[in-house]
């Protein structure tokens, strides 16, 4: 059986901050039900710091780049058609000063499912089930 991997889930928060949130812990279960473990710091803050103050979000994007350093690889996800929260660029980008892998994929909600895509794929990584 091979080692577990820490993988870094960066995902938008800002927005519709519940879907968000859902898609979020959508990725992290998929992750894990193929073997690895998920990290994010909208994954474990979003209920206690809000992402609207100011002080609370600087601490948010703090820890997430901290926990960006633990971690094995970052899979960054961005929704198609838009460009990269600032959380998801300052992410990827601490991933890329680490030497960390960073893996981008693009996203579409669509019915209450999320159709993930890998950059550069024209086949779906995963479609998962984030309606409420």
């Amino acid at each position: 059986m091979r080692q577990r991997r820490a993988i870094y889930v960066c995902s938008p928060c800002r927005g519709d901050v519940e879907i968000n949130l859902r898609f979020a812990r959508a990725v992290a279960a998929h992750i894990a039900r193929h073997g690895d473990t998920s990290v994010g710091s909208h994954l474990i803050l979003a209920g206690p710091l809000d992402d609207e103050v100011p002080s609370d979000r600087s601490c948010g994007l703090d820890a997430g780049l901290h926990l960006v350093s633990l971690c094995d690889l970052l899979y960054a996800f961005v929704e198609a058609g838009s460009e990269p929260s600032q959380g998801v660029g300052l992410e990827s980008a601490e991933a890329v000063r680490l030497g960390i892998p960073v893996h981008w994929f693009t996203f579409t909600l669509e019915g209450g499912k999320a159709v993930i895509i890998p950059l550069g794929w024209s086949t779906p990584w995963a479609v998962l089930e984030v309606a409420a």
